[in-house]
């Protein structure tokens, strides 16, 4: 799955329930990979993640303490450039909207995020 795949089914989760059940429905029909499931999950929260999780039974979701990014990115380290890509993006996407949205940061645009693959 490319990244612009990525955000764009990313997008449809975190939308309305119809938007929610067609993405699920797509990511089943697609066979995606797991490892592009886990990422789903991570962006969700609350419920919708809990919702995501209960369609995909097969996949071999961590406990909650296990879900990081860092035992994220040891399993990206291990893929595809592609998923390395994915989680780039979702990592760096974090960072800079917790940074930017601190009105102490106000002035700061952008952070580069460089990831050690």
């Amino acid at each position: 799955m490319n990244l612009d795949n990525f955000i764009n089914t990313l997008k449809q989760l975190k939308g309305d329930t119809a938007d929610f059940e067609i993405a699920v429905s797509n990511i089943h029909n697609l066979e995606v990979d797991s490892i592009y499931k886990l990422l789903f999950a991570k962006e969700l929260t609350g419920s919708r993640r809990k919702d995501f999780i209960k369609e995909f039974p097969t996949v071999d979701w961590p406990n909650p303490d296990k879900f990081t990014y860092k035992a994220l990115y040891h399993e990206c380290k291990k893929r595809k450039l592609e998923v390395q890509e994915v989680f780039t993006y979702l990592l760096s996407t974090n960072i800079n909207n917790s940074i930017t949205d601190i009105n102490t940061f106000d002035f700061i645009d952008n952070i580069k995020v460089q990831l050690k693959w």
